[in-house]
């Protein structure tokens, strides 16, 4: 049996002052998304950072692995003067990309990775239906687990967090969310029983199978 590859993905917040903080995440096979490992640095050169990035690549398999990071990494051209962090990181070896710098939506879609809901996953040959968030932390991510319980909202702005360095992995975490769609859930939302949906199926059962394909004849659950 061919494995199936992981897709791997990263969220980091850079700092030259505080902590750095990258999130490395794999998509699961049910839609839901496990952040697996996590890397921080202090007072850090970014070259050196890159390296133990590419040494942790190599240890674990992770391929093809693009890290979306805060978006002060790429000043604005009319600005920038010299070489920058994000090329730092690029001319090492560790495919970056441009994160959004929008904390509100960031914030929000944290929130819709964490909401509960019903997924379809297979244990060897068997199919079993599981209730979870979308986003699963690993328990070796010891950092952003300590910090989630204790993050403030912002007292100016109730849909931001407040501006504290120790938050800098809740911001990688944003600027990986920013970066790919909300995962779907591939369990089916079931109908109540009096929907019209169940009629409407039952009709459908009946008809002949040339004639179940037909748009007029499709429900959503």
């Amino acid at each position: 049996m061919t494995k199936t590859p992981i897709r791997w993905g990263g969220g980091m917040y850079w700092t030259s002052s505080k902590r750095s903080w990258l999130g490395l995440f794999a998509s699961l096979r049910d839609g839901r998304i496990l952040l697996r490992h996590e890397l921080t640095w202090e007072h850090t050169p970014p070259e050196d950072a890159a390296e133990e990035i590419l040494k942790f690549y190599r240890a674990h398999d992770i391929e093809n692995c693009t890290v979306v990071a805060n978006a002060a990494l790429w000043p604005d051209e009319k600005t920038r003067y010299g070489f920058t962090v994000a090329e730092s990181f690029q001319r090492a070896g560790v495919s970056m990309r441009r994160g959004s710098e929008d904390r509100v939506n960031g914030l929000a879609r944290i929130h819709s990775l964490l909401a509960v809901r019903k997924w379809k996953i297979l244990e060897g040959d068997t199919e079993t239906e599981v209730v979870s968030p979308a986003l699963l932390i690993h328990e070796d991510c010891r950092v952003i687990a300590r910090i989630f319980p204790a993050v403030m909202e912002d007292e100016s702005n109730p849909d931001d967090i407040r501006k504290l360095p120790q938050y800098n992995p809740i911001l990688g975490l944003m600027a990986y969310a920013m970066s790919r769609p909300l995962p779907t859930p591939t369990a089916k939302r079931e109908l109540p029983p009096d929907a019209i949906g169940h009629w409407v199926n039952e009709i459908r059962a009946k008809l002949p199978r040339g004639t179940r394909d037909d748009p007029a004849s499709r429900v959503r659950g």
